[in-house]
């Protein structure tokens, strides 16, 4: 997320564009959200472990959630970076 839209956008096409490879690498299926009204766009990961309200499961949760965030870190960070050099 940058202060600047057109930027924000632009920055969402370089990786939408890539969205086989992101996925393929991540190893999974993600949401991808243009989001054409705000500044930001996004792209999210839905778990599959449960949520909020299945505090039985909250360790399992939260473990899933730790690893999705870091495989989803590793595949977007070098790309994101790519778009600014």
């Amino acid at each position: 997320d940058t202060p600047d839209k057109v930027e924000n956008k632009r920055i969402f096409e370089v990786l939408h564009n890539k969205k086989e490879k992101i996925e393929t690498e991540f190893g999974d299926g993600l949401v991808w959200e243009r989001l054409d009204d705000v500044r930001a766009s996004r792209i999210r990961f839905i778990l599959r472990e449960g949520g909020l309200r299945d505090e039985d499961n909250w360790d399992l949760i939260c473990d899933a959630m730790v690893a999705a965030m870091d495989r989803l870190s590793k595949v977007l960070g070098p790309q994101i970076r790519a778009t600014h050099g």
